[in-house]
């Protein structure tokens, strides 16, 4: 026969080292989750051009909000976030930062963007990608602050005030040009000016 438990024993409770399994085991399942092909990740980049039907229509927005706001990233992977950290205090990473910058560069915002990103897992779908949005603006205002001294690409090219519609960019040929090398240089510069 089976012997049954008394009434009032009580549940065992799980050592810490058990919990701290469970919260690993739980925090690689959340990992994982990230890698599966149904992943948004994979799907960034079409691999053939969309067909028109498929195309969201850019002519509604155009009025409603911004390009710099209709392209902010409304999705964040955190086991890329994670990735991007990890490999920032790598070997690799410090190589990197020795050969392109001649110093070594802080890691703390690739931490930060892995914990903004696992702090946001909890959140609703809305919640989540306003927070995103969010993020990823202040983002790019710090990246181009020129009260810290720093520089923007708009300094050199024309920013655009819309989306292109798919096949649209590159499609003006180069123009031909006949004269010398020195015509060419001259006339760079009084473009430039």
């Amino acid at each position: 026969p089976k012997a049954s438990p008394s009434p009032n024993a009580s549940p065992r409770l799980p050592s810490r080292d058990e919990l701290a399994e469970q919260e690993l085991q739980s925090f690689l399942r959340d990992l994982e989750a990230d890698v599966k092909p149904s992943s948004s990740k994979y799907n960034r980049v079409p691999r053939q051009p969309p067909t028109n039907s498929s195309i969201p229509s850019t002519r509604n927005n155009d009025g409603e909000e911004p390009l710099s706001e209709q392209l902010l990233p409304k999705t964040m992977s955190c086991r890329v976030a994670f990735d991007e950290a990890f490999y920032c205090n790598s070997f690799g990473g410090r190589f990197n930062d020795l050969y392109r910058y001649g110093n070594l560069r802080s890691c703390s915002e690739h931490w930060d963007n892995f914990w903004f990103c696992m702090r946001t897992r909890g959140y609703s779908e809305k919640e989540k990608e306003a927070a995103i949005m969010e993020h990823y603006r202040k983002k790019e205002i710090m990246k181009y602050a020129k009260a810290f001294g720093k520089e923007s690409s708009e300094n050199v090219w024309k920013s655009r005030e819309k989306k292109l519609d798919w096949g649209e960019a590159f499609n003006v040929p180069f123009p031909d040009f006949d004269g010398s090398d020195e015509e060419w240089n001259r006339q760079q510069a009084e473009w430039r000016k």
